[in-house]
């Protein structure tokens, strides 16, 4: 009796082993898959020959400077340029400090231009390009009257967190100059728990896509944005919110996710008509883009977007993102999208689809309907097995060109 009782313990026990080995297995197989996943790549010679010089930014960015960033101004620029971003706009909690203390400059090849995230009773703003006197405490002041100063001081106020359940925009929206199309921070406060789950599970062996399985294109947002920019030129931006992580323990230095992970996800595309310098009108050139609406937005973490383009086209000229031109007979929308996998195309005029389609090595030409506020966005066939299937993900958003009656 007592054999038998030994040989049935050392079989549950192997049993037990093998099991344990098998899921080990299993889960390390996971791991490695989701490992090797990897952004697509661009052919080679892309992108072509512009007139337009293009940067890469990342937008809503805090340092050691806000009560819950981390790293320090340096630490940032170099985890930008690792990531391949030249521009990063800062934006600390309701100061100005980095702009006083002379913080705002070229770190290497990074280009670190300093803003504000302001709280106010209704929600939250992102103050770019400010003047150092403008005040960033927001009690006191009328979310209207305030906005007013800061633009009639000549800064940018976008509004940031629309899509968050609980920090989204609360009452009347004042007259901004743009808006938070995407937030990747919303984003994952949006998605459900089922996906949420899944991507925090996979992070450890590969935190951009497990991020980026998450991302979805904000249709509430989305609309909101067309409903300001049929009022007045509004631009969109993809925006990080990165504060260089939550850190995972006292004991170490790990954070979820690090700025450079962020950096990697997503970016704006600023084309300028002349060249960064490395001089003090730098500053200028890339606010001047980003003013304009002179950019596109694009999770880059997906493909590089490089050498997308969007513009009105006629006999009289090309209007790009961000200008406006009267409407003629014979207008086009002309969109050119990096040859890097299956792209889908949507051209919309005043929120509504006016072409869908697929993107080619030429690019897309669709005839006008008529005055009205043209944008574009671009899908991308990705699978992110075993995170998410196979799947239409967003890839591109363009600021509109303006069509003039």
């Amino acid at each position: 009796m007592a054999a038998r009782a030994d040989r049935r313990r050392r079989r549950r026990r192997v049993a037990g082993a093998v099991v344990a080995a098998v899921l080990v297995l299993a889960i390390a197989s996971v791991y490695a898959t989701v490992a090797a996943l990897h952004p697509l790549a661009r052919p080679a010679g892309w992108p072509p020959a512009s007139d337009l010089a293009e940067y890469t930014a990342v937008l809503h960015v805090h340092s050691a400077y806000s009560h819950d960033g981390r790293g320090s101004i340096e630490d940032i620029a170099a985890a930008a340029a690792r990531a391949g971003v030249r521009i990063v706009f800062l934006t600390e909690h309701n100061t100005l400090a980095p702009l006083a203390d002379g913080r705002e400059r070229w770190y290497g090849d990074t280009l670190v231009l300093v803003g504000a995230e302001i709280t106010t009773g209704s929600g939250y703003l992102l103050l770019l390009d400010p003047r150092p006197d403008l005040p960033t405490r927001a009690r006191g002041f009328a979310v209207e009257d305030l906005v007013a100063r800061y633009r009639a001081a000549g800064a940018l106020v976008l509004l940031a967190h629309p899509e968050h359940p609980r920090l989204g925009w609360r009452g009347p929206l004042p007259a901004v100059d743009g808006i938070e199309v995407v937030d990747v921070f919303d984003q994952l406060m949006a998605v459900p728990y089922g996906r949420k789950a899944i991507g925090l599970l996979t992070y450890p062996a590969n935190p951009v896509m497990a991020i980026l399985s998450w991302m979805h294109w904000p249709r509430s947002v989305l609309a909101e944005w067309d409903r300001l920019a049929a009022e007045r030129p509004t631009i969109g931006v993809l925006a990080l919110d990165a504060h260089g992580g939550i850190a995972l323990s006292e004991a170490t230095d790990l954070t979820f996710p690090s700025h450079e992970t962020a950096f990697r996800i997503g970016r704006l595309h600023l084309l300028t008509g002349e060249r960064l310098r490395r001089d003090a009108a730098d500053r200028a050139r890339a606010v001047r883009a980003l003013r304009a609406g002179r950019f596109f937005n694009a999770f880059d973490g997906f493909a590089p977007a490089d050498g997308f383009r969007f513009e009105v086209r006629s006999a009289a000229g090309r209007a790009v993102m961000g200008e406006s031109v009267p409407f003629r007979q014979g207008q086009v929308a002309a969109i050119r999208v990096p040859p890097v996998g299956e792209a889908r195309v949507r051209l919309l005029r005043n929120g509504a689809v006016l072409h869908e389609g697929p993107a080619g090595p030429d690019p897309v030409l669709v005839p006008l309907a008529g005055p009205g506020v043209y944008r574009v966005e671009v899908d991308l066939r990705m699978s992110l097995f075993p995170i998410g299937g196979d799947a239409w993900r967003p890839w591109i958003f363009s600021n509109p060109v303006y069509v003039l009656g």
